[in-house]
């Protein structure tokens, strides 16, 4: 979902109000094929498919945050993140990278050490603290606005929505086949309808 949402933003940034309406209509979608029951017809879709999908998709995300691991900007594509890699391995931060592999590091071992507090949430604020402390030359994210955002609804561009049904309908799919692999690797029967129904409307409604 990450990944589809994201090259959907870089390519249409013009316009934000666009960015969530396929999230939006896949969550509609997804409505649709539960209550119709047609999420069967997904699980025809072999193990291996699903397992290579997930596989590619996770692979994409890790391209992504290679290029700010090393305190380099974010870039669009996953071929450009691999083509540009050699040169921004030149100028990279290192700080950067040693804060970030500290963060993997403390995510992993701190539940060991503290069990009732989630090993990201302690790595955020520790490397967080540490870089702001030691005033470290390292790329931040800035201003967080504070408040609640205010609603941006698009215009109806039929143009528009002819680009973002496809998207919207990878989400859908990605939604089920993401339930299927859950559904296989803990051996669980999941209610179609409380998945494909439940599941989208408080995606919706984020």
């Amino acid at each position: 979902m990450t990944v589809v949402v994201a090259g959907f933003a870089a390519a249409h940034t013009g316009d934000p109000s666009w960015v969530f309406v396929p999230v939006g209509l896949a969550g509609l979608f997804q409505v649709i094929i539960g209550v119709l029951k047609l999420g069967k017809y997904i699980n025809y879709i072999p193990y291996p498919v699903i397992s290579g999908f997930m596989s590619g998709i996770g692979i994409i995300i890790i391209l992504h945050q290679v290029s700010q691991l090393i305190g380099q900007p974010a870039l669009k594509s996953p071929i450009e993140a691999i083509s540009v890699l050699p040169e921004q391995l030149v100028t990279m931060n290192v700080i950067a990278l040693l804060l970030g592999l500290g963060t993997m590091v403390i995510v992993y071992l701190a539940p060991l050490v503290i069990g009732a507090v989630p090993g990201t949430l302690v790595g955020l604020i520790f490397i967080t603290t540490l870089s702001v402390v030691f005033s470290f030359d390292v790329p931040r994210i800035g201003h967080i606005p504070s408040g609640v955002p205010s609603l941006l609804i698009p215009q109806f561009d039929w143009a528009m929505f002819q680009i973002i049904v496809l998207p919207a309908l990878a989400l859908a799919v990605d939604g089920k086949m993401m339930e299927q692999w859950f559904d296989q690797f803990c051996c669980r029967n999941i209610n179609e309808i409380s998945v494909l129904v439940g599941w989208p409307i408080s995606t919706s409604c984020r």
